[in-house]
């Protein structure tokens, strides 16, 4: 399937639309997940760890079997007509439910959340797909926002509040926060009637919503088999390898919150703490969800391939960080949950909100509800297997349940979702430069710096070369600060690109320990020796330019500063400098971005003030200047960083040439373009 489909003429839609679509979402989602979270929750006073695992398998049979067929009928019937039904389902579950969780009848609460998940299977791409009928393309990702926000509030109300409800006493007594967890029949009494309450008011919400366009019927045969032909289908799938991996992407996610949610609930039983502090750390990780929607709302939907790695790699580090907290002691334990257990789900909002926009607005308009099917068979799917899973995970101590969490995270990020992404057809470096290091590096310079960057989305990833494998790329850029190297690899570090960098600046404990976990190739600066010195050190220069061309050869990237050395005023001379020209000379296959970094000049890491910067130094003196400052208000220096793979550089061996080539990109010796030496001198 193409990148660009057919673009449908959806109706304007209105904010009234958006309120009465999101409401219905919204209290559908709180009856669901404040009767689910009841349930964990009182299995987990109950000791009972099996329920927790085969109610999430039930939940998720319904979508495994019959999400082929929700999908053909939101592509075939009125989508408002399937949602009133789905609603009027998920009534009649919620009343056997109350029932059932009163007498701690467990069948009848199992087979509640059966129907809870049969219903959201008709719902859910019923609803999901008139979205991009009743708005415009571009503002689909903005509406997803809002109704993600608004059911994610609602899932963290519905889970803080079953805590508080089971903890009830008659009389209205408040909870205890700090008593160990049980579920007196008054709570569970009082949980159920709230859930029955929210289901009716939600069946009420679903009449307010309009009759959207008439569905213009799928081609393709009724799915008669189900599981089988959304199998089928979801295989086919892989001749879009972009929309395969969304939905690989989105499954794997809800497998492992769908757990996650129930080991925080065995977490805080394991530490003493209340059923309403357990809802209060599973409303934490949905409020960070509720932030990460907001924030990731602003852009497009297909930026989630620069999303995806980092998010999901930055989950797995803030569960790492959860388990940790058996280190500690309360009162900070408690402190470090609910920050730890929020930024966890800060990046799975930001992990999952493009996705859920790109699964909406990649597919043909009449496939939309097919391929929402799908999406719900294959989260299902994987929410199953997780749920099966959970029977081992379980009987581990609740803290090490989310080291496997983070372990599967990275492990996915790392090695499946990454390297799909970089062979996309048309994956730019942006898409395949992002990862967790960079991330990480790009957070901290953000503290001093204000960094813009134009042109690397527009370069491809990958070109193929005459032996049909990838080649490299050679990264020239200008140098005119010491501190535009860690800038620079931060925004390309997830091509494990490797920098070749001045000998005597990575001198040092700190620096010689970044070479060594950055892979940085030194060469020695044939500039500053002596006469004595410089035979030996042209020497080495050219041992550590083999290595250079070795490294091409196999295929890695590099990062070479063709002027040898730090500007001196602003501007790069590289006269006679051989190593770029050398470097092309003997890997011809290997592809040339050129980079410019304007801003820096005048600032502490370069020769402005006519003295060689020390990069220690200068990094402790402007920590110092933060500190003094405070951190979040420190100025910060607006730096661009721009890339440009040309065509017509010179490649022939003539040195001279292809550094007045270089020269003139890196100078902006184009007219009417600004001379930083003048606009950046403060």
């Amino acid at each position: 399937m193409p990148e660009s489909n057919h673009t449908p003429a959806p109706r304007a839609g209105s904010a009234g639309t958006v309120i009465a679509m999101g409401g219905c979402f919204a209290l559908g989602t709180f009856a669901d997940n404040f009767f689910k979270q009841a349930v964990v929750l009182l299995a987990a006073n109950q000791n009972e760890p099996l329920i927790q695992s085969v109610a999430a398998v039930l939940f998720a049979l319904p979508y495994v079997l019959f999400s082929a067929w929700a999908g053909k009928f939101a592509d075939a019937l009125p989508k408002s007509r399937i949602v009133l039904a789905a609603k009027v389902t998920e009534l009649l579950a919620i009343i056997l439910g109350a029932i059932s969780l009163y007498y701690i009848c467990w069948p009848g609460v199992l087979a509640a959340i059966f129907l809870m998940g049969l219903q959201g299977t008709a719902f859910s791409p019923a609803l999901n797909g008139s979205i991009p009928e009743r708005f415009p393309t571009e503002k689909v990702p903005r509406v997803n926002s809002l109704i993600k926000l608004g059911s994610t509030c609602a899932v963290l109300a519905g889970i803080a509040g079953a805590g508080v409800f089971l903890d009830f006493r008659p009389g209205g007594a408040l909870p205890d926060f700090g008593a160990i967890g049980d579920s007196p029949a008054y709570g569970r009494a009082a949980a159920g009637a709230l859930a029955l309450l929210v289901a009716v008011v939600g069946l009420g919400a679903a009449l307010f919503i309009r009759r959207g366009p008439r569905p213009s019927g799928s081609l393709t045969p009724f799915p008669w088999w189900g599981p089988v032909d959304s199998t089928r289908f979801f295989l086919e799938c892989r001749k879009d390898p972009p929309l395969f991996l969304a939905l690989l992407a989105e499954g794997f996610f809800y497998g492992v919150s769908s757990v996650a949610v129930i080991s925080v609930a065995n977490f805080a039983e394991s530490m003493g703490y209340s059923n309403t502090l357990a809802g209060l750390f599973a409303a934490s990780l949905m409020i960070g969800i509720a932030v990460g929607a907001v924030y990731v709302g602003r852009y497009p939907a297909e930026i989630w391939r620069r999303f995806l790695v980092p998010a999901a790699m930055f989950m797995g580090l803030f569960l790492l960080l959860t388990a940790a907290s058996v280190l500690l002691r309360d009162p900070i334990r408690l402190g470090w949950l609910f920050v730890m257990l929020f930024l966890s789900g800060m990046c799975g909002g930001i992990y999952l909100i493009p996705l859920v926009g790109f699964l909406q607005i990649r597919p043909d308009p009449k496939d939309v509800g097919k391929v929402l099917g799908v999406s719900n068979f294959f989260t299902f799917v994987f929410i199953a297997a997780w749920g099966g899973v959970f029977a081992l995970v379980g009987l581990l101590p609740p803290a090490w349940s989310f080291v496997v969490y983070a372990v599967s995270l990275w492990s996915f990020g790392v090695f499946v979702f990454r390297p799909r992404i970089r062979h996309f057809a048309d994956a730019s470096l942006a898409d395949a430069a992002a990862g967790l290091l960079g991330s990480l590096l790009k957070g901290l310079l953000a503290l001093r710096y204000r960094v813009e960057e134009h042109g690397l989305e527009g370069i491809p990833a990958t070109i193929p070369g005459a032996d049909g494998r990838r080649r490299p790329i050679l990264f020239l850029p200008n140098h005119p600060a010491l501190i535009d190297p860690p800038i620079l690899f931060s925004r390309l570090a997830g091509l494990n690109i490797r920098p070749l960098a001045d000998e005597a600046q990575m001198r040092g404990l700190l620096p010689g320990l970044a070479a060594r976990i950055f892979r940085v190739l030194t060469l020695p600066d044939v500039k500053t020796c002596g006469r004595k010195e410089r035979g030996a050190a042209c020497g080495a220069a050219r041992e550590s330019l083999s290595r250079v061309v070795e490294a091409l050869r196999r295929g890695e990237d590099v990062l070479l500063y063709p002027a040898g050395g730090l500007s001196r005023d602003g501007s790069e001379r590289l006269k006679a400098n051989s190593a770029a020209a050398r470097l092309l000379a003997e890997a011809p296959e290997a592809r040339v971005v050129l980079v410019r970094t304007t801003g820096l000049w005048g600032s502490s890491f370069s020769r402005a003030n006519g003295r060689n910067p020390e990069f220690g130094s200068a990094a402790l003196r402007g920590a110092g200047k933060a500190l003094s400052r405070g951190v979040l208000f420190m100025p910060r220096r607006t730096v661009t960083v721009e890339y440009n793979e040309p065509e017509d550089l010179p490649r022939g061996g003539d040195k001279l040439e292809l550094n007045r080539s270089l020269e003139a990109f890196y100078n902006n010796e184009m007219p009417g373009e600004p001379d930083e030496r003048k606009t950046n001198s403060q």
